[in-house]
Parts: C-alpha cells; sequence; structure tokens
C-alpha cells in the first residue's frame, strides 16, 4: 500500500476519490491547483432539496400513529392546521405531549378517531374539516 502523499491535479479529482476510496492508501490525498489552466474539470452540483411549499388555505392530513418529529416538523415550516386520523386515540400521554408541542408551534390540530380502511369514516373526516384537505 502507498504511503504517504499523494498529488493530483483539479482535472484528476475523479481518480483522486477512486484511490481515495480503494482503500489502497495509507496517507493523504492533496488534490491541488495546476499549472496548465487549459483544462475544465467537471464539477457535478447537485440542487438544494425543495422546501414544502407550504399553503395556508388547506389542512394537511396524516393517518396513523402521532408522530411526533412528523408534526413539529410541519409546524415548523408554518403549516398552521392538521388533521390527524387514528382509530387508537389521543388520550394517552405521549400523544398529550406531542399536541402540546405542537400547539407550541400555533399549530391548530384537528383529531379525528377513524379507521382509513373505512369509508364512512373517511368521509366524516373530510366533512368535518374546517379547511379542505391539502
Amino acid at each position: 500500500m502507498p504511503s504517504a502523499r499523494v498529488l493530483f491535479p483539479f482535472c484528476e479529482i475523479d481518480s483522486a476519490f477512486q484511490l481515495l476510496g480503494s482503500g489502497k492508501l495509507i496517507g493523504k490525498i492533496v488534490i491541488s491547483n495546476s499549472d496548465d489552466q487549459s483544462f475544465i474539470a467537471p464539477i457535478n452540483v447537485r440542487l438544494a432539496k425543495k422546501q414544502l411549499q407550504v399553503n395556508k388555505l388547506v389542512s394537511y392530513l396524516i393517518v396513523g400513529r402521532l408522530c411526533s418529529s412528523l408534526f413539529v416538523y410541519l409546524a415548523s415550516l408554518g403549516v398552521e392546521n392538521l388533521v390527524f386520523l387514528s382509530r387508537g386515540g389521543f388520550d394517552d400521554e405521549k400523544s398529550q405531549r406531542i399536541l402540546k408541542g405542537i400547539q407550541n408551534q400555533r399549530a391548530e390540530v384537528e383529531l379525528v378517531m377513524g379507521d382509513v380502511t373505512v369509508l364512512e369514516d373517511i368521509q366524516c373526516m373530510f366533512k368535518s374539516a374546517k379547511l379542505p384537505i391539502g
């Protein structure tokens, strides 16, 4: 295995990373500006992750177990209206703690008891929502 420092010009960045990933080097890889300015080193650019565009004229529906991280995330983005559909209820200590945290974010939460597999429960949920489900 080579040891010490291996120097790569910018135009050979791919080779530097291949060597780094191969595990065949003990030491450092240095990527340096080359004297030859005639090359163009392609650089892949990733677009920033899209952030959810919040529509304040709709409610956001969550079905299933109460997930604190999802609710808090949505509330932190500015979602003001959340509808939560659950068969199990919301009276347990964990659910109450989560609901309090969401309400501290100034989000309004509608709690609906029901089963997502029962058409009547879904229809009732859509009718009872203060804002349309988005």
